[in-house]
């Protein structure tokens, strides 16, 4: 199955995103990595061609994700609530009024956008925790 270009660029914009979203660089990150995985380490260079090839493997992105906390789960794209990464500040604001409608605008506005992610995964999950 050949992919289209915009799909790879999709690929590989979700994973720095990703890093973005926890306020880390590819090399914090690959610091981190390194001190998890000591018998397979990787270089800046190697993360980067990776990153550049599209050439990540599923376990490395599995690895990525759980070593920032995370989990990988497959969402049907129309229910898709959990695709926060992707949005500006201001959008992650939008989405967590929405569920707090009381939310204090001034100060969601002073979050970075990591905290803002958090509380809203936070909102998210206490909805689903009562259904």
């Amino acid at each position: 199955m050949k992919y289209k270009d915009d799909e790879l660029e999709k690929s590989r914009k979700i994973i720095k995103d990703f890093l973005k979203a926890n306020d880390l660089t590819m090399r914090e990150f690959i610091d981190i990595h390194n001190d998890a995985f000591p018998d397979s380490p990787m270089s800046p260079q190697n993360a980067t061609n990776k990153l550049h090839r599209y050439s990540f493997r599923f376990v490395e992105v599995v690895r990525i994700a759980n070593l920032l906390g995370y989990d990988i789960a497959f969402i049907p794209l129309e229910t898709n609530k959990y695709n926060i990464f992707t949005r500006n500040k201001d959008e992650i604001i939008q989405e967590i009024r929405k569920i707090v409608p009381d939310a204090s605008l001034s100060y969601l506005e002073k979050m970075n956008k990591r905290e803002l992610i958090q509380i809203y995964r936070y909102e998210i999950s206490k909805g689903e925790n009562k259904k």
